[in-house]
């Protein structure tokens, strides 16, 4: 199957140079990229826009770039389009890239059975540091007898109700990003645990 192009897709409300300056799999993407499609671009200001186009043109000065909403895009300026040509030069930086992979990436899994405050939760999340990508998966709350489903993804924290039957309330979340604390963010999330639960005793 030939190689037709590579896409790159920039979620505008979320972007984040430094995730990109810090994290080398980006990095190759965004330089590698034939086509360049920016999302969101309706949740920022222009200054925002700029910002983050003037920031990609510092590492791909050749890709078009199209500024799109809710992910709406001509399909013809992406399939089809015989953008990605593979010269000598370009494979032998592309086989580099490939032999010097970035490992840096790193997951990790908090469970409980005991219920988060919300306040002390949110608050926590919101303080964590850029190389915190990603947060998904369940949680509870004190005084609320229902699961929830947190994504937080850039800067944009959802928390809604999980209406899927489960056996019993669990805090399950994974937490993805670069070189994270992991014994930090352990500690830190135990304190966001209702303290007065019996579990705790």
């Amino acid at each position: 199957i030939p190689l037709d192009s590579i896409i790159w897709l920039i979620d505008a409300e979320n972007f984040t140079s430094n995730v990109v300056q810090n994290t080398q799999t980006a990095t190759e993407q965004l330089e590698f990229a034939d086509i360049i499609v920016m999302n969101k671009v309706d949740l920022v200001n222009e200054r925002e826009k700029e910002d983050a186009i003037r920031f990609v043109r510092t590492i791909n000065r050749r890709a078009p770039i199209f500024e799109t909403s809710h992910g709406k895009v001509d399909i013809r300026y992406l399939i089809d389009t015989h953008a990605f040509i593979l010269t000598e030069e370009k494979e032998d930086e592309m086989n580099h890239h490939e032999h010097n992979h970035d490992n840096s990436f790193s997951e990790f899994l908090f469970q409980s059975s005991i219920p988060f405050d919300m306040q002390k939760l949110e608050q926590f999340i919101f303080a964590l540091p850029i190389e915190v990508f990603r947060i998904k998966w369940f949680c509870f709350f004190e005084w609320l007898e229902k699961q929830y489903l947190l994504q937080r993804a850039g800067k944009k924290l959802t928390i809604d109700e999980y209406t899927k039957p489960k056996e019993k309330l669990i805090n399950k979340l994974i937490f993805i990003g670069k070189d994270l604390d992991v014994w930090d963010i352990q500690r830190a999330l135990n304190q966001c645990l209702v303290q007065s639960n019996p579990l705790f005793r």
